[in-house]
């Protein structure tokens, strides 16, 4: 789950890959093509305040992914975000 480097910077890297698979429901009947997509993060800990400040991203070459046969495709989503270590 992601290397800490310096015990302050850290990342994270995934790929995750889908074969074609048959999609049945009430709705439609079809098969979903090859999905496959690059998720990065990237962290960086401030410690006097015990808080990580992180960037981030799911499917982050922005590749054609359907979850739903008949439904719009998946797109990029990006963040940011702060978290706090209470103890």
């Amino acid at each position: 789950d992601g290397v800490v480097l310096d015990r302050k910077l850290s990342y994270n890297l995934n790929y995750r890959w889908a074969d074609s698979y048959l999609y049945e429901s009430t709705f439609a009947t079809g098969t979903l093509p090859v999905a496959q997509t690059l998720d990065a993060q990237l962290g960086y800990t401030i410690s006097p305040l015990h808080t990580t400040v992180q960037v981030g991203g799911t499917n982050i070459l922005d590749a054609t992914n359907f979850q739903v046969y008949g439904a719009p495709s998946m797109g990029r989503l990006v963040y940011a975000g702060l978290l706090f270590d209470i103890k």
